[in-house]
C-alpha cells in the first residue's frame, strides 16, 4: 500500500480524494433532505387548508348555498 499523497509546498499529508468527495456528497444529500422536509411540510399545511375549503363549500352547496 502506498503512502498518502503529500503537500508538494509543506509536506503534509492530503486528505483521501474519495473520502472528501463522499463527505461533500453526504453534506449536499442531509442539505437537500432538510429542505425537502421544509417543502413537503409547507405542501402538506396548504393541501389541508384546500380541503377544509371545499369541506365548507361542500356544506354550503348541501345546504343550498350558492
Amino acid at each position: 500500500m502506498s503512502d498518502s499523497a503529500r503537500c508538494p509546498h509543506c509536506e503534509c499529508p492530503l486528505p483521501d480524494p474519495a473520502q472528501t468527495v463522499a463527505v461533500e456528497i453526504d453534506r449536499i444529500r442531509r442539505l437537500a433532505e432538510s429542505q425537502d422536509s421544509h417543502r413537503v411540510q409547507e405542501l402538506t399545511a396548504q393541501v389541508r387548508e384546500l380541503q377544509q375549503t371545499v369541506a365548507r363549500l361542500r356544506a354550503h352547496a348541501a345546504a343550498g348555498y350558492r
